[in-house]
């Protein structure tokens, strides 16, 4: 597989919204048919022309495939962006309390040092 047919599978690629079950066999049926041309020199405007722009490939599939299933991938996104976004704030803020809590504990350990003793003779 030459450049101009990976910039091709990944502008492709870029495009989708979602990859779920469906989105993989239609990416691969599409890499297949890229890959049924025998020629190395294909080009990205000779793969436009025979297959289609990736733009007008995905408004093609995504007018054809079930509603329904769209709308449960895209809430399965968002949830799933939603869950990440939660633990990754979680994680923060757990770690600045953890370093908030060194630094006192530092602090205290560092006034209950003794570096000097005065010693006062009568």
């Amino acid at each position: 597989m030459n450049k101009e047919q990976k910039r091709y599978l990944k502008e492709l690629k870029a495009l989708l919204p979602i990859y779920g079950k469906y989105e993989k066999r239609f990416f691969c049926d599409i890499k297949d048919s890229i890959n049924e041309f025998e020629s190395e020199k294909i080009t990205y405007d000779f793969l436009c022309k025979e297959l289609g722009k990736p733009e007008s490939l995905i408004i093609d599939y995504y007018q054809e495939i079930d509603s329904f299933y769209l709308k449960k991938q895209l809430k399965r996104s968002k949830i799933i962006k939603i869950g990440t976004a939660l633990i990754i704030l979680l994680a923060l803020g757990l770690f600045i309390s953890r370093m908030v809590y060194m630094y006192n504990l530092y602090t205290e350990v560092k006034d209950a040092m003794i570096t000097h003793e005065v010693v006062v003779i009568e």
